[in-house]
């Protein structure tokens, strides 16, 4: 895993293995420590974690370890039950 993936994995597992997508940015990159992080492009554009976050996000729920829930409402990232994690990590990925 990647530091962003593992931080993502420790996130979650501290805040109970399940949340929503902007707290779990603004747990990972806490807005008064990380400022730029929260700030768009000048031409528009996302935050400055939303694609590393996205990205990471993408590779973990392709190994089965998170669930990104895309609702037209609200986003929930839910971490997968811990032997599934467990065997993603000892086939190392």
């Amino acid at each position: 895993m990647t530091p962003l993936e593992s931080r993502i994995v420790e996130t979650l597992k501290t805040a109970g293995g399940r949340l929503e997508y902007y707290a779990l940015a603004e747990k990972l990159w806490p807005f008064a420590e990380n400022p730029k992080a929260w700030r768009g492009a000048t031409k528009g554009g996302p935050h400055g974690w939303a694609m590393p976050m996205g990205r990471a996000l993408n590779k973990l729920a392709q190994r089965k370890i998170v669930h990104d829930g895309r609702m037209a409402s609200r986003r929930t990232i839910e971490l997968l039950e811990p032997a599934k994690l467990l065997a993603a990590a000892k086939s190392g990925e």
